[in-house]
């Protein structure tokens, strides 16, 4: 998506914690990623606490995400668009 889960996340994990979006479009990914910087500055962190990967839900070890890679996984609707919710749920 465009991020915005992604930036109330990276505030409320902290400025230690990280945050991965994941989309499979160049187009949401280039929205999400220019604001990155402003969100690490407003948060008052040194360095951004977010990371945007292109890929997709079902395939999570294909873009360099392994298993007990996160402590929680939020989705805001996404499962509901992919054509293999028992992929995603597996990941």
């Amino acid at each position: 998506g465009s991020g915005r889960d992604c930036y109330v996340l990276a505030q409320l994990v902290g400025e230690s914690g990280s945050v991965v979006g994941v989309d499979m479009t160049d187009e949401q990914l280039s929205t999400a990623r220019q604001h990155v910087a402003w969100h690490a500055d407003a948060f008052g962190y040194a360095r951004p606490n977010t990371d945007f990967k292109q890929g997709y839900i079902e395939d999570l070890k294909g873009i360099g995400l392994g298993d007990e890679t996160f402590d929680v996984v939020v989705s805001n609707c996404v499962v509901n668009l992919s054509p293999d919710k028992a992929a995603v749920l597996r990941e």
